[in-house]
């Protein structure tokens, strides 16, 4: 898992997913975003940037759902997240603003990364349909998993050191 964020001019954050893809290429195959008015809008300027730089991703759309009803489009992704199946790297400078902007959800107006994760859900659920894991998959003991995850005492540390330098 990885993030770009920032506002910024529509050239510049399709050449920032772009880049993103160039970096996790081996990884990456489909990128989904959602349909609507700025699809429809960007999705020219991605396709010709794409085509221009070779970027060998295809990119998905889903429909729109619950306009203004973020709560509604988050449920894949907090499935997900109770179930301890959500992974984020430890170090990273946006970890801890995400985890917050997690927590402060729905109540923060600061929500585009919830709203990113609740793609990522949604993708999720379209791609990968329910049923039993590979046993490699399962093998895959607790420590292992640990150097993957954030821990609730990260973030709880995380959140106490935030107070302290708020005062």
């Amino acid at each position: 898992l990885d993030l770009w964020r920032k506002q910024a001019d529509t050239n510049v954050w399709i050449d920032a997913q772009i880049d993103l893809w160039f970096k996790y290429k081996r990884r990456i195959e489909r990128w989904w975003g959602e349909g609507g008015i700025i699809e429809k809008a960007v999705g020219p300027l991605r396709n010709k940037r794409m085509e221009e730089l070779k970027a060998g991703f295809s990119y998905e759309t889903l429909p729109s759902i619950g306009e203004g009803n973020k709560r509604e489009r988050a449920v894949s992704f907090q499935g997900r997240w109770n179930q301890g199946k959500v992974f984020l790297p430890q170090g990273t400078a946006w970890t801890t603003d995400l985890i917050l902007e997690m927590l402060a959800f729905p109540d923060s107006p600061i929500n585009d990364q919830v709203d990113a994760l609740g793609m990522i859900g949604r993708a999720m659920d379209e791609t990968y349909k329910a049923g039993v894991r590979p046993k490699q998959e399962i093998s895959m003991s607790y420590d292992q998993q640990r150097g993957l995850t954030v821990s609730p005492g990260f973030i709880m540390s995380q959140l106490e050191q935030m107070r302290k330098e708020r005062g």
